[in-house]
Formats: structure tokens, sequence, C-alpha cells
């Protein structure tokens, strides 16, 4: 998987694209059912208006917790490979009952990309 993840950002290098965005959702294995929300990961500082965009915009259409725009610790390669400002939205927490309730594969899988274009 770590090597296709890095084709993808080869590939969004190569294209000369302004903004990476990768969407997925997340899960704890620990206290699974007391964290939920949606948070939106940044690494390189160029990136952080535009994941603190992101954040407001997948917060506002969706209407789960706001767990913030965050720096990302380790070095998650569509964060730190690609030329351009990127972000990893982890749109909610799977292993939470209401946000897996609530999510997008469930109620609409259209509403993450819906909420990104407007950010």
């Amino acid at each position: 998987a770590a090597r296709g993840v890095g084709l993808i950002a080869t590939y969004a290098n190569q294209a000369d694209a302004d903004l990476f965005v990768a969407i997925h959702c997340n899960a704890r294995g620990a206290n699974s059912a007391s964290v939920r929300g949606t948070e939106t990961y940044y690494r390189k500082l160029d990136s952080l208006p535009f994941a603190r965009v992101m954040q407001e915009e997948v917060v506002r259409t969706l209407g789960i917790p706001d767990n913030g725009a965050l720096y990302h610790p380790k070095s998650i390669v569509v964060l730190y490979r690609t030329e351009m400002p990127s972000v990893l939205v982890e749109v909610a927490y799977l292993s939470n009952p209401e946000d897996e309730a609530s999510s997008p594969p469930r109620s609409s899988a259209t509403a993450p990309p819906r909420a990104l274009p407007t950010g």
C-alpha cells in the first residue's frame, strides 16, 4: 500500500497539481467508542492554511465534531512527498458507533467530496 501511495504523490507532482487532498475514515482500537469527529492533518507549514479551510468545510458540511487541523508528526507519504500544499482529511471514526452510523460511506459517499471543493 505504501508504494501505491508513493505513486499517487509522484503523479500529483508530475501533474503539477496546485493542491493535494487524501480522504480517509479513521478508527481507534482502545477507547474506540469515546473517540469521534473529523480532523485534517498537514505536515508542511505551507499546508496549514489549506488544512484549516478544509477542516472548516468538512465540519460544516457533515455536522460532526471538529477535532481540528493538526500537524501530523509521522511521515505520511502523501503529506511529505507531495510538492504542493497537501492534507489528509480523516472524515469520521468508524470505530465509533455514532460516527459510523452517520459516516459518508453509509449515508452519502459524495458528502466529503462535496465539502472539499467548497473549501
